[in-house]
């Protein structure tokens, strides 16, 4: 059906200026007698026209989209039709009220949000707008509809992230209100009397809900909905205060019962006032666009076939008019500015301007908007030259910039760890992956070292989190200034880092070499950046690294490959003792497997109760009495074999354990010490020694765990001993010598063990409260030979009892060293000569 119309602005109820008109003027391009409605088809948005009798006349083919009819189902069939069924009276009789009391002309003014019904009976969330027109046989309605499904959607789930605030928001500024059916008020919370300036001694039932709306027929739509049983929600009206001043106001209202059981209607009132001004004002600076065209969110142009703009939305002249010369796009070209603008790839867009091809098509350009920031945007071309309708092209322009920048952002913490700025494990995979397709396409080696810092969890323990954190990120920032040439530098884990490093292509061995002679220069150059002094809260530590080479050179070699081997050879560098760098071999792999195995074994052990302890007699030599028991630590594996600790602890303190196994250590023996205490009685019981770490000390930690398993135990402190290494004082000397001073105030003893072995041995002896010396196997074990042992240990022992110590030989095997030992002044000794190390109850101590 083809309907004749025709737009008098004079008779139109839409009337403005500047752009206003513009448009208007504009609108008879696209809506004039010849019949070139079919433009209306090619919206997104669904367009009705309905004459006087509520009969709709056309209809444009989005309508089967929305509503799910064929347009020519709809010609001449009551608008209505297209209104829920529950709504449908109530519809006709505004239409006839609005048509008398010329409300009809305030509802054009806006866009509306309502209830559509679909073919199938469901109802749509839609957004109308409407304006008239003269037209045959007498004034005309056109409707813009769109269905806001989608933005319902996206309103429930925005809504659902903010309801924690929306719910403190509402409660603290919503007004409460019941009335009766008349809507005389019977009650209202404090914060609708504030809202509504009413003095706190007012009489509410003198109140008139009615009187406080401007507008009746907002207060005309309320009445009707909610004597019809239905629900008001957020009802936008401008509302009356006491003192005469108006404001918008958001009500929400539904029916109830009274407590006297008679109908009644309860209304909450949201203060939108600052909302609605600034959205009012920003209607009021813009032009209205065309009756149509309103509420368009996307830019959409129509243009001629040499690319002249015919008409231009008013988010098109904003997103596109700076381009031109006079700031306005209808009744330009725009080939030129578009041309000038970095199109890119979108060479189509500029021939279509130009008007040198057709076809509809989509594509992306980059342009700059009038604040010069880069934009992207959506095009959107379809070819309707050769449509005598339209004749012309009419584009749809989206801005995807904020939505461009979302994706960029999300790339980049996807790729990058948020810690050092580095890329993470996805970043080093896409990296990594690169270099190998780089070598199965053109042979060019990859080398991949892997950085793995020395004893870092025992360091974050001991400083605390923060000052690991700061460690982490001036290692990273030393491998990304000094290591620029490599292809990536990614950090792994926890303390792991990774470098990818792009060889040049070798053609003999002698070029092989110095590849491999690069690849060494680089891990040296990675080891010097590490342990260079860093500053870490007014004070300068020091961290060192194993790093673990693995060179590609094969074609068939893949990534998770490659990276494997790299992690294998650190691991022999950390079994080597650390702060070095080892090239991958096949022992490589074997050892790396042995400590995966291992590690396995440790975690089992601590979870499964596998961790046990053996306790070795410390006696006198003239008499082998007991004198003590020093415990032991073992690891039973799966196969039931006891594992020393040298093969383990190592481990245990890299992948953070230790602080576990020590406080398990400290309470099993202390648990120990106490059956001793018990089982002895009144006698002198045997005293219980453990080992410590120099972590335990500079952290405390042995003090707490010491004072927790006495009092658990009830052991007497004065039977326990602490024993340290050497080695393990040399590090922390203050730190070490308050924790130990603490232990002595409790009773508790501490014994200096492997004494001779490290440094500055007597000043040890003269600053820490050491009880008992232990004089090192080795010094025990050169007592058969003839270098000079047995003048050692004399030494040794003169120096403890000038200090009134007790001496300790460790490692005593034969009658000849226990001989040397008592000549020497030495009465008391350990070792397998004289007792091996076994469960407690093998001694003789019972549960």
């Amino acid at each position: 059906m083809t309907t004749k119309l025709s737009v008098n602005p004079r008779a139109s109820k839409h009337t403005g200026t500047g752009a206003a008109s513009d448009s208007a003027s504009a609108l008879p391009l696209l809506l004039q007698a010849s019949d070139r409605l079919n433009v209306l088809d090619h919206l997104h948005d669904t367009v009705v026209i309905v004459n006087a009798q509520q009969r709709i006349i056309h209809a444009n083919a989005s309508v089967e989209r929305v509503f799910g009819y064929q347009p020519s189902e709809l010609v001449g069939v009551e608008v209505a039709t297209l209104v829920p069924e529950r709504y449908r009276e109530h519809h006709r009789q505004l239409a006839d009220t609005f048509a008398d009391d010329g409300s009809a002309s305030r509802l054009m003014q806006g866009a509306l949000r309502v209830a559509g019904s679909h073919k199938d009976g469901s109802d749509i969330p839609l957004q109308i707008s409407l304006s008239s027109l003269e037209g045959e046989p007498g004034d005309l309605v056109v409707a813009v509809i769109r269905d806001l499904s989608e933005v319902h959607h996206a309103e429930q789930a925005r809504a659902m992230s903010e309801q924690r605030y929306q719910l403190l928001f509402e409660q603290a500024l919503e007004g409460i209100l019941e009335t009766d059916q008349n809507f005389l008020v019977t009650e209202a919370n404090p914060s609708l009397r504030r809202m509504f300036s009413i003095p706190a001694d007012h009489d509410l039932s003198s109140v008139d809900l009615a009187a406080c709306v401007v507008d009746r027929s907002s207060m005309q739509f309320i009445s009707l909905q909610l004597r019809g049983g239905e629900v008001v929600h957020q009802h936008q009206m401008l509302l009356r205060r006491f003192d005469g001043s108006a404001f918008w106001g958001s009500v929400t209202a539904q029916s109830i019962i009274s407590h006297e059981s008679q109908l009644a209607y309860r209304l909450r009132v949201v203060d939108v006032t600052e909302r609605v001004e600034a959205e009012l004002e920003h209607r009021r600076s813009e032009a209205r666009v065309a009756a149509i065209l309103h509420g368009a969110l996307d830019a959409i142009v129509v243009t001629s076939g040499d690319g002249t703009v015919l008409y231009s939305s008013l988010s098109a002249e904003s997103m596109l008019g700076h381009l031109m010369h006079d700031g306005r796009l209808t009744g330009n070209r725009v080939a030129e500015a578009v041309t000038d603008a970095d199109v890119g790839p979108a060479t189509q867009l500029v021939r279509v301007l130009r008007g040198d091809t057709g076809g509809s098509f989509e594509t992306e350009l980059s342009i700059f908007d009038r604040h010069h920031q880069p934009i992207t945007l959506r095009i959107g071309v379809r070819d309707l030259i050769g449509d005598e309708e339209v004749g012309g092209w009419v584009w749809q322009a989206r801005d995807l910039t904020a939505q461009r920048k979302v994706e960029a952002e999300l790339a980049y913490v996807s790729e990058h760890d948020q810690l050092t700025g580095l890329a993470n494990r996805a970043g080093l995979e896409r990296r990594l992956n690169e270099a190998v397709s780089r070598l199965h396409r053109t042979g060019v080696p990859v080398a991949l070292l892997f950085i793995d810092l020395d004893r870092f969890t025992s360091f974050n323990d001991a400083l605390g989190y923060n000052a690991g954190s700061n460690v982490l990120c001036a290692i990273g920032s030393r491998l990304q200034s000094s290591l620029r040439f490599v292809d990536c530098i990614a950090r792994l884990g926890a303390d792991e880092f990774v470098a990818v490093v792009r060889l040049e292509e070798h053609v003999d061995s002698r070029l092989w070499a110095d590849e491999v002679a690069r690849v060494t220069t680089i891990a040296k150059t990675v080891l010097h950046e590490v342990r260079a002094p860093i500053e870490v809260g007014g004070e300068s530590v020091r961290v060192s690294a194993s790093v673990g080479i693995a060179l590609a050179t094969s074609r068939e070699v893949d990534s998770a490959e490659l990276l494997r081997d790299a992690e294998a050879a650190s691991r022999t560098a950390k079994t080597a003792g650390g702060d070095c760098h080892f090239f991958f071999d096949p022992d490589s792999r074997r050892r790396a497997d042995e400590l995966h195995r291992m590690e396995r074994e440790l975690h089992h052990a601590i979870a499964h109760d596998g961790l046990e302890l053996l306790y070795q007699p410390i006696v006198e030599l003239s008499s082998g009495l007991v004198l003590g028991m020093e415990a032991l630590l073992r690891l039973r594996d799966s196969a039931g074999r006891l594992v020393c600790p040298d093969e383990f602890l190592g481990l245990a303190e890299e992948i953070g354990v230790m602080t576990t196994i020590n406080k398990w250590v400290v309470s099993e023996a202390v648990s120990a010490l106490a059956r001793v205490q018990r089982h002895t009685g009144s006698d002198p019981a045997p005293y219980v020694s453990l080992n410590t770490t120099s972590q335990q000390l500079t952290s405390g930690q042995i003090v707490e765990q010491v004072m927790e398993a006495l009092a658990a135990t009830g052991a007497d402190p004065r039977g326990l001993v602490v024993e340290v290494t050497e080695h393990g004082l040399i590090r922390e000397i203050n730190a070490c010598r308050a924790a130990l001073c603490a232990l002595s105030e409790l009773g508790v003893r501490v014994a200096l063990d492997d004494f001779g072995t490290g440094y500055s041995s007597l000043s040890y002896l003269h600053q820490l409260p050491i009880d008992i010396v232990k004089i090192d196997r080795a010094f025990v074990a050169a007592i058969d030979d003839e270098d000079g042992g047995v003048e050692m240990v004399n030494a040794i022992v003169a120096i403890a009892k000038s200090l009134r110590m007790t001496t300790v030989a460790e490692g005593v095997e034969t009658p000849a060293q226990i001989d040397a030992l008592m000549r020497s002044g030495c009465d008391v000794g350990q070792g397998w000569g004289l007792a091996m190390p076994a469960p407690l109850e093998t001694h003789g101590f019972d549960r």
